[in-house]
C-alpha cells in the first residue's frame, strides 16, 4: 500500500525559506545518489505555529524507503554530505515530528 511519509518542521524565527532551500537541496542529493522518490514542500507562514515547513514523501512501503536510505547512508560520499545537511538542519529548526500515512 503506497504511504506518505511527512516531516513537519518547526523553523526558527525567519529561517523557513533557508529551511525550504536546504530541503530542496536535499531532495536534489537524494536523486544524485540513486533515490527516486517523489516528494514536495509545503509552507505556511500565517496559521498555527509560524514559520512551519512541510516535506511529503511519497513511497510505495516502508522497506522501500528504508532501503533507498540505507543505500544512501552506505556510500561514504552520501554519508558525509547528509551528516554536514543534518547539521545545517538542526540550526534551521527548534523541532520536527513525523508522520506516515496509509494513501487509499
Amino acid at each position: 500500500m503506497p504511504l506518505i511519509h511527512r516531516r513537519i518542521f518547526y523553523a526558527k524565527a525567519g529561517a523557513a525559506d533557508q529551511l525550504v532551500q536546504l530541503i530542496q537541496d536535499g531532495n536534489a542529493a537524494m536523486v544524485r545518489y540513486g533515490s527516486s522518490i517523489d516528494s514536495r514542500i509545503l509552507t505556511d507562514h500565517m496559521t498555527g505555529r509560524s514559520d512551519r515547513v512541510v516535506v511529503e514523501w511519497d513511497v510505495d512501503d516502508m522497506g522501500s524507503m528504508d532501503a533507498t536510505l540505507s543505500s544512501i547512508v552506505e556510500d561514504p560520499e552520501g554519508a558525509a554530505y547528509f551528516g554536514g545537511w543534518m547539521e545545517k538542519l538542526n540550526g534551521l529548526i527548534h523541532s520536527a515530528e513525523g508522520e506516515f500515512w496509509d494513501v487509499r
